[in-house]
């Protein structure tokens, strides 16, 4: 055998060795592909929480009337930590619903909604007998009246909406004790009242208001659970800028460096109205179904006429404003027809010594009416304090800066005062 031949024969092993190899690589890589590809369409949590009526549903305020004055406690911990005793004191004795306001007898705590709650959710967020048949009403106060003479509480539920009035009682010392503690203490801050034309009045700090400004680090949430959630066919699914299956669409933006999803299921189909805690009990189990609690939230608004419901983002007590800190859902016929939320979760708080301070209520009020043209009074429906998101360089940092904000019709809006630009 001459040398070439045995070049030629050399060179067809080492070609049939490297072709083998190859056909290796591309099996393990098409078997890993598959593996990897059957994995992500199994996913359909985004790693957040499970939660229940009780644990969404808030009140906005806790206010104590004592003496014609009104007052607030301190730190919104403080508050959210009252409102979970609340929730476990026992509620007896119900009464007839009030088609009429009644006078509300001092000292007493009231506890505001953002939203009308049909009395059906009483036994999801207190000790209530789960066999009283309540009235077809809603509400959106608590009042609870102290009784020194019992050492007990009058439990009155209130709707400034339709001026109705469900009684019942607390007889429970230690939920007497606990209010009364706070009003005597001497713990509490001023506020002031300030009545809207729409009927509520709002309750604000009679001094100035200094909060942190507050910088986190942040995750973004993956696209694939959702998906596998909100289509029928995942595997169908294809992303041409926006993922679609030829008929539902989802798509993703930036806001403020954050991501932000919305998702669209066009139904061409009659609407059918839901009833309220119908529609609240199917839009949290539709979350729940993803983990997709993955900040802390609060129910924001409820419209059963076009089954829409609202949550807000929620950081240490005060709301995210904007759209980025809202979590929508639309209903149609049982089925979800829209789905918008931030894709982007809280990790790690960074120290912010900087703390603006916010205008006094009185002051507010001031501004408000002197700039009546920009702010007009007759169509506020509500103030507070929420936190502002500040765009930073880079997309897993985010900054909240606390601002006043008013709700007109039905939109919550900056109070833009060039006076509290800044911190100290």
């Amino acid at each position: 055998m001459n040398l070439e031949t045995i070049k030629t024969a050399v060179l067809v092993i080492l070609v049939s060795i490297s072709l083998i190899l190859t056909i290796g690589v591309w099996n393990f890589s098409s078997q890993y592909d598959e593996l990897e590809n059957s994995t992500v369409l199994r996913e359909t949590s985004i790693n957040g929480e499970k939660q229940s009526a009780k644990d969404i549903i808030k009140p906005t305020n806790i206010v104590f009337h004592n003496n014609g004055a009104h007052y607030g406690l301190k730190e919104k911990e403080t508050e959210s930590s009252l409102y979970k005793e609340m929730q476990q004191w026992s509620i007896r004795q119900f009464g007839n619903l009030q088609q009429q306001s009644i006078e509300i007898d001092e000292p007493s705590v009231e506890v505001i909604f953002p939203v009308e709650l049909p009395y059906e959710v009483l036994p999801l967020l207190f000790d209530i007998d789960e066999n009283i048949v309540f009235p077809d009403s809603s509400f959106n106060r608590i009042q609870f009246q102290l009784r020194s003479e019992t050492q007990g509480l009058d439990v009155l539920f209130l709707s400034t909406v339709h001026d109705q009035t469900l009684g019942a009682d607390i007889q429970e010392t230690n939920a007497y004790q606990k209010l009364s503690a706070f009003i005597e203490g001497g713990s509490l801050n001023s506020l002031i009242s300030f009545s809207l034309s729409n009927g509520n009045t709002v309750y604000l700090p009679e001094e100035e208001v200094t909060l942190q400004n507050r910088t986190f680090t942040t995750n973004t949430i993956s696209d694939w659970p959702l998906i596998n959630n909100l289509f029928r066919d995942p595997t169908a699914v294809k992303n041409i800028g926006y993922y679609t299956d030829g008929s539902r669409k989802l798509e993703t933006s930036i806001l403020a460096n954050q991501k932000y999803m919305e998702f669209v299921n066009p139904i061409s189909t009659e609407n059918k109205q839901f009833e309220r805690e119908e529609l609240l009990s199917k839009s949290i189990s539709f979350v729940n179904n993803h983990d997709g609690w993955t900040d802390e939230f609060m129910l924001l608004d409820i419209d059963t006429i076009n089954a829409v419901v609202h949550y807000q983002w929620v950081v240490k007590g005060y709301p995210v404003m904007g759209k980025l800190g809202t979590m929508e859902q639309i209903w149609q016929n049982q089925e979800l027809t829209n789905y918008n939320r931030p894709l982007v979760e809280l990790s790690h708080s960074f120290p912010d010594y900087e703390k603006p301070k916010l205008m006094s209520g009185s002051t507010l009020i001031t501004f408000i009416e002197q700039n009546s043209l920009k702010y007009p009074l007759n169509s506020i429906e509500d103030i507070r304090i929420g936190y502002k998101i500040v765009q930073e360089e880079t997309p897993d940092i985010i900054s909240l800066q606390p601002n006043w904000y008013m709700k007109v019709s039905g939109k919550w809006i900056l109070i833009e005062n060039p006076s509290e630009q800044g911190g100290v």
